[in-house]
């Protein structure tokens, strides 16, 4: 999942592409997305499956310093 920590969310993923808009498009070396409706939908599902690692991850982080919290 490292490689896709560019588009943790959606919202930062239209973020980059806005704010480099002149830039032609942005390549990925680990996915082969295409400019066709079906690679906008390819990008989407990355960006939701990054989405919930990181909150995913975010949570199992509270969870472990709350129980260490506790334990103390």
């Amino acid at each position: 999942m490292k490689g896709d920590r560019q588009i943790m969310t959606p919202n930062f993923s239209k973020c980059l592409e806005s704010k480099y808009q002149s830039i032609k498009s942005l390549i990925s070396v680990t996915e082969n997305i295409e400019e066709t409706p079906a690679g906008q939908f390819l990008e989407s599902v990355c960006a939701a499956v990054a989405q919930l690692y990181s909150s995913n991850l975010a949570g199992e982080v509270l969870k472990s310093m709350k129980e260490k919290f506790e334990g103390e």
